[in-house]
């Protein structure tokens, strides 16, 4: 007969659960909580072909920071748009209908921010194929191009169950 070893099993040795994997020891569920950290890029369009031009070579983060960053902002009123680019097409260019059609975009509907910034670049092009003149922002109106990057950080408190949160 074989001898029976009397050390009690490690994690490694325990039996298989129902499933088949190995039973694991009960961790504590971190909690962490995040900012959003926006920085410039140096980048600035004063009228719609340079905002078509910069569009093209910016940062995804910039594209991110368009459609999201507003969002993530604490804030009681609902503005008329969710993105910067439509904000700035209406308010410094007054150039209502691309402000609207910019608008509309629904960033979620886009499977990566590359897409989404093909769409925003698709709808200025059409919309100086339409005008005979390229609308310029006033001095001090420019559009400035920002980046955004979700920084997580732990906040060292461990939860053992959700009814903790």
């Amino acid at each position: 007969m074989p001898k029976k070893n009397s050390k009690p099993k490690s994690a490694k040795e325990q039996p298989p659960s129902n499933n088949g994997a190995p039973l694991q020891p009960i961790q504590d569920f971190a909690v962490k909580d995040c900012s959003l950290l926006t920085m410039s890029t140096g980048r600035s369009a004063q009228n719609l072909r340079e905002l078509d031009a910069h569009l093209r070579g910016v940062h995804r983060g910039c594209i991110y920071h368009i459609f999201w960053g507003n969002r993530m902002l604490p804030r009681m009123e609902r503005p008329d748009f969710q993105n910067d680019v439509a904000v700035w097409t209406r308010n410094a260019l007054h150039d209502h209908p691309l402000s609207e059609r910019l608008g509309i975009i629904n960033p979620t509907r886009f499977p990566d921010l590359e897409a989404l910034r093909r769409e925003v670049i698709d709808i200025i092009e059409e919309r100086l194929e339409e005008r005979e003149m390229t609308p310029w922002a006033e001095s001090g109106q420019e559009f400035f191009f920002r980046r955004s990057q979700t920084v997580v950080f732990d906040t060292r408190l461990r939860l053992r169950e959700p009814k903790q949160l």
